[in-house]
């Protein structure tokens, strides 16, 4: 037989063995007296391989005997149809054939180069764990040396430039071990796992009373091993440490998504933020997700607050941005403020912002709810505005008209915002800066008292 068929059948041996091992939990429900004829069957075809490998070697010191004897045999006296130098070719086939012969002989038992101790982490993935994964690359590399178009140097352990079976057996040693408990990985830097988790509620949203709220975690990443699930109704924090008062918790988790069916009630109106921890092997993630359960008997929208947040006689960008900023806040929380609570539910949501939105561009004295509302005056009076010349050329034209209807509605901190557009110095483009530029429209600044 043929030595690599030999070797590949050793390899298959091995990967088998740890398959075996690997899957014992699947397979534990077979009993010892099962596995006998099994084993004795391997055991035989270990025998007759070793027996196979006896004559290969036995051949081959035989073959290296005779060469040596051939060697010995050579005239080297010169004949007169035999050259000195076609004397020392011949030597020199004999040696390269015994070279040969040799390095072939040391692929089946090779001579070890260096201690166990300075050979490379057998976790050739950097996963952290020596597993199936590291034992099938290595034998998949099996029998390649330095130069050949499959050598691979991280599955050559030993460093000797030819992947054997040494390096297929000092991975196999180490199945199923952590890098951290092995000398030859100190110091290699490990691949750590990756976990991460996304939340969806079913219903994510409805009227007091909202009851059997669905959690629903998707988890991905690298890491391996079961999976723990904590599902809480409403914790705010991004912190990973399970604590008390989850709505579920389930340990063990084999199939994702994973659903925690009617975990929440809510029996009052707010922003409530659901939450999953999920724990796998060494690593933690988690994820929030709003609910937002309205009361039952919302207020008609003539009951609603004046839209126009900063009472200026106008509702513009500066009413839009102060409710957004306070989204997502309930009476009691540090951001609340309940100027931007227009409804009066106690509770700043898409609601608040929609109405103050719709009035959007609208002077307040077109709108009911604002009737009776007491308009603050403007901050300074418009002889106090800067130069409506905002481009300098001397004229108010068009140039200056455009350049200011660009940036309304932008605010001191966004992107677009243009201090030279915002003549009236309150931090943001509106309407008022607008009409105040367009007001003077093909006027020359010699006649404008702002500009001189």
């Amino acid at each position: 037989m043929n030595f690599r068929k030999v070797i590949l059948i050793i390899t298959s041996l091995v990967i088998l063995v740890g398959i075996l091992i690997n899957n014992a939990p699947l397979i534990k429900a077979i009993t010892i007296d099962d596995l006998v004829p099994q084993i004795t069957s391997l055991q035989n075809q270990i025998n007759q391989i070793k027996k196979q490998l006896a004559e290969i070697e036995k051949t081959a010191n035989s073959l290296a005997e005779s060469i040596s004897q051939l060697t010995k045999k050579v005239v080297v006296t010169p004949q007169p149809e035999t050259t000195v130098e076609s004397i020392k070719k011949q030597i020199s086939s004999v040696s390269e054939a015994i070279s040969q012969l040799t390095q072939e002989l040391q692929k089946i038992s090779p001579t070890p180069t260096k201690p166990e101790t300075e050979y490379k982490c057998p976790d050739l993935n950097l996963d952290g764990l020596v597993d199936m994964k590291d034992i099938r690359f290595v034998s998949e590399k099996i029998n390649t040396c330095l130069g050949n178009i499959d050598y691979d140097p991280k599955a050559d352990v030993n460093g000797d430039n030819c992947i054997t079976m040494t390096d297929v057996t000092y991975v196999s040693k180490y199945f199923g071990k952590e890098t951290t408990g092995i000398t030859q990985c100190t110091g290699a830097v490990v691949k750590l796992p990756t976990l991460s988790v996304a939340i969806s509620a079913k219903p994510s949203s409805g009227t007091v009373p909202l009851t059997g709220v669905d959690l629903t975690a998707n988890i991905s990443g690298t890491a391996t091993g079961p999976i723990n699930c904590t599902f809480y109704c409403n914790r705010t924090d991004a912190g990973t440490n399970i604590t008390s008062g989850w709505c579920e918790k389930k340990d063990g988790v084999s199939q994702v998504p994973y659903t925690a069916t009617d975990c929440c009630n809510f029996s009052s109106a707010g922003i409530y933020t659901a939450k999953i921890i999920v724990e796998r092997g060494t690593s933690q993630a988690e994820a929030r997700i709003s609910i937002q359960v309205n009361p039952t008997n919302p207020k008609p929208e003539s009951e609603y607050k004046c839209p126009d947040l900063n009472l200026d006689g106008l509702v513009d960008m500066k009413d839009i941005r102060f409710v957004s900023e306070k989204i997502n806040t309930c009476l009691g929380d540090l951001n609340y403020d309940p100027k931007a609570d227009v409804d009066g539910d106690n509770c700043i949501t898409m609601t608040d912002v929609n109405y103050v939105s719709k009035y959007f561009g609208k002077g307040t004295t077109g709108i009911t709810q604002c009737a009776g509302v007491v308009i603050k005056p403007p901050t300074k009076p418009e002889s106090e505005y800067k130069c409506p010349d905002l481009i300098l050329d001397g004229i108010i034209d068009m140039k200056d008209v455009r350049l200011v209807s660009s940036k309304v509605n932008t605010c001191l901190g966004d992107l677009n915002y243009d201090p030279k557009a915002d003549v009236d110095g309150d931090n943001c483009i509106t309407m008022t800066d607008v009409n105040y530029v367009s007001k003077y429209f093909g006027q020359s600044t010699s006649g404008i008292e702002q500009c001189k």
